[in-house]
């Protein structure tokens, strides 16, 4: 029997959802809301990727804009050490903007470790004062499966922990 490439119907719809749910979620915060838990730099703290499968496990992340002007964010994607660097990318958000990204798409087949997985965290900053909030999503299309969190507003280092730049 032939299979086709890629994923099928199944995998195409629950992903195709899941990413409607995030960009409900990422849409449906109130201005009060956004400004309480709105920062200028914010942390991923642990995203996975299964390399190689494009119905494995991976992880969708949203950047809102809560502010009134537009920002310009960088986008760090780290792993293994405080030094390792995996990938980086800069982008603009107009006010009220989402930017969603799967980091299947962002991050290289060859960070992955000897059990085929990419793991690490993500820094998003603005160089400029700005109101940045998002949300993160662990998600596994082949088993139907998604948990998410919202990103955490980071200080420059973390008490006890890596200097997360």
């Amino acid at each position: 029997m032939d299979r086709q490439a890629g994923p099928g119907p199944a995998v195409r719809r629950a992903l195709l959802a899941a990413a409607l749910f995030l960009g409900s979620v990422a849409l449906s915060s109130s201005a009060a809301l956004a400004t309480e838990y709105s920062a200028q730099r914010l942390i991923a703290p642990y995203f996975a990727v299964e390399a190689g499968n494009p119905i494995g496990l991976t992880t969708l992340v949203a950047i809102r804009n809560d502010g009134t002007e537009t920002v310009s964010v960088l986008v760090t994607v780290r792993g293994g050490s405080p030094e390792g660097l995996i990938t980086s990318f800069a982008d603009s958000l107009v006010p009220n903007q989402v930017l969603t990204f799967n980091l299947r798409d962002v991050v290289p087949p060859s960070a992955a470790g000897p059990d085929g997985l990419v793991h690490g965290w993500v820094v998003v900053q603005s160089p400029t004062p700005a109101l940045l909030s998002g949300d993160f999503f662990l998600v596994t299309p082949d088993q139907g499966f998604a948990t998410g969190f919202e990103l955490l507003p980071r200080p420059r280092t973390v008490a006890g922990g890596p200097h997360v730049s």
